[in-house]
């Protein structure tokens, strides 16, 4: 049996918050699927019970952006980075923040993740 890691359950005081699995995301777990020859291509991080419109701005410590990524999907809250920038180069090991805009009401959630490779 294969146990993948993942958001704890929504309790009622975080209903409605973003979150990300895994975090921290460590590189070469079994939570990746690569394929021979394409190591930085099967990597993925997932962002979990997202507004159905939203973007997401992945940031570093430093404000600069590193991927934006949209969401636009009403029945399924759930969207994955393959862990690339926007200019598909693979990123540093080190902390990130994201930024979730939700489209219909201008609300903001912010939050951290890791990347150890």
């Amino acid at each position: 049996i294969r146990v993948y890691p993942g958001p704890a359950p929504v309790a009622a005081s975080s209903a409605g918050r973003v979150s990300v699995a895994p975090n921290p995301y460590r590189a070469g777990s079994e939570f990746d699927n690569f394929r021979e020859g394409q190591r930085e291509f099967g990597r993925r991080i997932w962002f979990t019970n997202l507004p159905p419109r939203c973007s997401i701005r992945v940031f570093t410590v430093a404000g600069d952006l590193v991927r934006s990524l949209e969401h636009d999907d009403p029945r399924d809250g759930k969207l994955a980075w393959d862990v690339l920038s926007d200019t598909g180069r693979a990123i540093a090991s080190g902390l990130y923040v994201y930024v979730v805009e939700n489209a219909a009401d201008g609300s903001v959630q912010r939050g951290k993740l890791v990347v150890i490779k």
